[in-house]
């Protein structure tokens, strides 16, 4: 088999089967004392099948356990492997979106080859901010704030195919911006 054959089965695999894409793709860049692959828990596994078969997703669960992780897993899988794809993350402050939209970036770097996003090449990434990345691929995520004055306007006009709200529970007038964006 040659090196393309291989590659573009690797890529219908990884593209058609998130969990095989994690198990043999993603090295954890939290941890780089653990095992070079990532492996997902049941329930984390759970988390990923509820975002893929349904429309609203809301998690709840106690502090420290990996999903706002595997949320970053699947984030990077839907960038990686889906043109187009646009992916919007939301939280209380500009910190924390930006820290979320770092740790997806730092996902895509980590990589085993030949998945690697090299965030300095132009053959790679489009556009690199705090606030916004875009593939060539033309997939994106970008970091929501919610301004004090007019939450509602957080996002407000958004398009995207995925929202992922991290720590709700803690955003005030909730109620409004989902107004804005639903």
């Amino acid at each position: 088999m040659n090196d393309l054959t291989w590659l573009l089965e690797e890529y219908v695999k990884c593209r058609s089967n998130f969990e095989y894409f994690v198990t043999h793709y993603v090295k954890d860049p939290f941890l780089p004392q653990m095992p070079p692959v990532t492996k997902l828990y049941s329930k984390q596994k759970d988390i990923v099948n509820s975002f893929l078969n349904n429309h609203r997703v809301v998690i709840l669960g106690s502090r420290q356990t990996g999903k706002t992780f595997c949320v970053e897993l699947l984030i990077a899988w839907l960038l990686l492997f889906f043109p187009n794809y646009q992916v919007a993350v939301l939280s209380r402050k500009a910190e924390h979106t930006y820290k979320l939209v770092n740790e997806i970036k730092l996902v895509l770097e980590n990589l085993n080859p030949p998945f690697t996003v090299k965030f300095d090449d132009k053959e790679h990434v489009e556009k690199k901010l705090e606030s916004c990345i875009r593939l060539r691929n033309k997939s994106s995520v970008q970091a929501i704030t919610v301004p004090k004055q007019n939450p509602e306007e957080a996002g407000r006009g958004l398009r995207c195919g995925m929202l992922f709200i991290d720590e709700a529970a803690h955003i005030p007038d909730l109620e409004k911006i989902l107004g804005g964006l639903l």
